[in-house]
């Protein structure tokens, strides 16, 4: 393939990305669960890969596992979900095995790959992700615990979305340390979802087929 024809087809498969890719947004607020939850039946078709990277440090270790239990719970006869981890360095079996087989019980996948979480996640990528509804790739310190997941899915199915976040709020101490680089991404009480041209990598929902055509598809789309 001269380079010419390879510039073409990856000029076309973004223009793909840009024409068929929307992202949505959930009202949410912190610390306060949203009234309404989906009332999605238990569904053997709904299947979820949760994937992190993560590091070994402690408050990294606690945050991941109680998303985790979070996803575990309150999914649980709405949508499976699968997790991967991949570990930025070799994992202490001890700081996530603190009380048994907390790992073996709750971890489908790990692996060992550097890089950011997105080229990790290119690393470890798999054609068999098909097999899920969708993949949530996430922040290590992204704090979910306080998200309606049922609801988050039920959403993400309903807007026809193939990229998708929840609406967020940033911690900090000062105004500045809380402002969003998009603004856009702060949670609107009078939206179900927004359709919008950027959304960040913090966390988000993909469907697999978007994942195939970004890692396999168009070789210069995700760089070291």
């Amino acid at each position: 393939v001269s380079d010419a024809s390879a510039g073409d087809h990856e000029a076309k498969t973004l223009d793909a990305l840009e024409r068929h890719t929307t992202n949505y947004y959930l009202p949410s607020w912190h610390g306060t669960r949203i009234a309404r939850t989906a009332e999605t039946p238990s569904n053997a078709r709904c299947s979820l890969l949760a994937y992190w990277a993560v590091s070994e440090k402690r408050k990294v270790v606690d945050l991941v596992r109680k998303n985790i239990d979070h996803l575990q719970q309150s999914l649980a006869g709405h949508c499976r979900v699968e997790v991967f981890l991949n570990h930025y360095r070799p994992r202490v079996p001890s700081s996530w095995d603190r009380e048994g087989k907390w790992y073996t019980q709750n971890v489908r996948f790990s692996a060992e790959a550097p890089g950011n979480k997105i080229q990790a996640m290119k690393t470890n990528y798999r054609t068999s992700w098909a097999n899920y509804s969708w993949v949530w790739a996430l922040d290590e310190d992204a704090d979910i615990t306080m998200t309606d997941v049922p609801m988050f899915l039920r959403y993400a199915d309903e807007s026809g979305a193939l990229l998708a976040m929840p609406a967020f709020i940033q911690e900090g101490n000062t105004p500045e340390e809380r402002l969003l680089s998009f603004p856009h991404q702060h949670p609107d009480p009078t939206c179900l979802y927004r359709y919008v041209q950027v959304v960040e990598l913090i966390f988000p929902l993909i469907r697999p087929n978007m994942l195939d055509l970004v890692f396999m598809k168009c070789p210069n789309c995700i760089r070291k």
